[in-house]
């Protein structure tokens, strides 16, 4: 009786199998479960019927990246969610397998795939850029997956001495500008990487291991009341109405490049003196207070259609044009032409009121994260003490 019934529990189980092939039962036989082993792979989920006195209980035997696991279900769990919960972790393990053959990509494809899927969330070209610098220093047949924070290190290394090597004189302060751009450099790979961590296209978050160079923290430029009126004149000098309405939304409003060209005429509410931006650094909407400066010249220039762009130049362009502006003052020496004037924006507030409250409402118009950003503008406020200083009668 007890030979009848093994034999038919041993052909109901085949049977099973026939309909399932991608789930095996385990057997308390040692020689079975051998045999099953062998024919198993990774990614199968192995279902063992456990016999009670009041019904079937069933146990799941799985693996989750090389370590077994195990999952019990009472007699009161259906059978039907034993095998959904079966197909799920099949599903998973495939869904993992596919993701490592896309690891073996070169670079060269990588840069395709980054570039398809950003771009509907962001422009990457600056991370386009970073990555075919990487390309170029590692060839363009190089496996990411062959990437880790060694090969990231060497790159860094050799950034650094190609660019010293065209450094004439030994400056410190020139050699930290490079060294700070070298960190800019590893900061968008950075992005780039772990965008592909995120989405499974590599294994390992290999920027956790790198690190970046030291370096001093700069003083940012600003410019002065006497600079920023020549400043202004030299704009007026590229005689382009709309480098000088993106000179007075730069000025006032401290939005930046990105923030700029993505503006069209509605986002600027002059009744209500507020400007929405839609497309911010760091994807949110945000609406910020219109300075009543900017809001008597809006009202008196001419407007546009409600969904026609402010600024319909591309960033380099207007970077262009800003630095032969500023050539054209004698203030050439300046860096960042067009983020100078949010630096200046956010030093007037400050300096204005040297207070908490001051920096406090530098970063709400500036939109820093953290108030450790806002800070790195109290620098050049204390350059300006001095003279403050020497007013004060002791």
């Amino acid at each position: 009786m007890n030979s009848r019934h093994s034999n038919r529990h041993a052909f109901d189980v085949r049977l099973d199998i026939t309909k399932q092939p991608n789930f095996l039962f385990r057997y308390k036989n040692p020689d079975k479960n051998r045999f099953l082993n062998n024919l198993s792979g990774d990614g199968m989920a192995h279902i063992q019927k456990i016999k009670r006195k009041r019904g079937i209980a069933h146990q799941v035997f799985y693996n989750v990246d090389g370590i077994r696991k195990t999952k019990y279900f009472s007699i009161s769990i259906p059978y039907r969610e034993v095998k959904k919960f079966a197909k799920e972790i099949e599903y998973q393990s495939n869904h993992k397998q596919t993701n490592l053959i896309l690891n073996k990509v070169t670079l060269e494809e990588f840069l395709q795939i980054y570039a398809q899927r950003r771009a509907s969330e962001v422009d990457p070209w600056r991370e386009i850029l970073s990555i075919k610098g990487l390309i170029k220093h590692l060839g363009q047949d190089h496996l990411i997956q062959a990437i880790d924070h060694h090969v990231i290190h060497q790159y860094r290394d050799c950034i650094l001495s190609n660019r010293l090597a065209n450094l004439v004189n030994d400056d410190f302060v020139e050699i930290q500008r490079i060294r700070r751009g070298v960190n800019k450099e590893l900061c968008f790979l950075r992005v780039v990487f772990r965008w592909a961590y995120k989405n499974d296209l590599i294994s390992l978050s290999i920027f956790d291991k790198v690190s970046m160079l030291k370096t001093s923290k700069p003083i940012p430029d600003i410019l002065t009341k006497e600079e920023d009126r020549a400043y202004y004149q030299a704009v007026k000098m590229l005689d382009d109405r709309i480098l000088r309405i993106a000179y007075w939304i730069l000025k006032y409003a401290g939005v930046r490049r990105s923030e700029l060209i993505e503006l069209r005429w509605k986002d600027l509410d002059v009744d209500k003196g507020y400007i929405k931006l839609s497309k911010t650094k760091n994807m949110d909407e945000e609406i910020i207070p219109m300075h009543p400066k900017l809001n008597r010249v809006l009202r008196w220039i001419k407007r546009g259609e409600p969904d026609e762009l402010v600024i319909p130049y591309k960033r380099d362009r207007i970077t262009r044009h800003f630095r032969k502006a500023l050539e054209y003052a004698n203030l050439g020496y300046k860096k960042s032409p067009v983020h100078i004037l949010r630096h200046s924006l956010g030093a007037r507030i400050i300096e204005h009121d040297l207070s908490d409250k001051g920096e406090r409402m530098a970063q709400e118009i500036l939109r820093h994260k953290t108030k450790a950003m806002t800070k790195y503008y109290t620098k050049v406020t204390k350059e300006n003490l001095k003279s403050k200083l020497s007013d004060i009668n002791f």
